[in-house]
């Protein structure tokens, strides 16, 4: 609405979106209060996206969030969600030398399945590795 004050409207043209209107902006964001309403009725949906939600192991064993899905993440966090499915697109070499322990292989992959059960948000509190 701010952007609207300003006489600079929303609009993306990929999407065909321009919200210059307050009953714009509201028909909008509808559309992710009715998706909010599935989720709640449904459970979360990976496969309603266009990419999947991907994330990345940060060097201390931390899940940093990448460029996908970002809307349905935030809606995630706003309905209380604990777990939301992801795909894991990236580890740092640093943790995933600490947490494979030599191993290599099916070994080593059955360390990082196991250690990524333990994984918490870059943004949670939780005590750092050392280097």
């Amino acid at each position: 609405m701010q952007r609207i004050e300003h006489d600079k409207p929303f609009r993306s043209h990929q999407k065909g979106i321009l919200l210059n209107t307050s009953d714009k902006v509201l028909e909008y964001l509808n559309i992710y209060v009715g998706y909010m309403q599935d989720i709640l009725s449904h459970g979360f949906d990976a496969r309603l996206g266009k990419d999947r939600l991907s994330v990345a192991i940060d060097r201390n064993g931390q899940v940093v969030k990448l460029n996908r899905g970002l809307h349905r993440l935030a809606m995630a966090q706003v309905l209380g969600l604990k777990e939301i499915p992801v795909q894991v697109r990236a580890v740092h070499a640093l943790w995933w030398q600490q947490v494979t322990a030599g191993e290599q292989g099916k070994a080593a992959l059955a360390n990082m399945v196991e250690a990524l059960q333990t994984v918490r948000p870059a943004s949670a509190p939780s005590t750092p590795t050392k280097d």
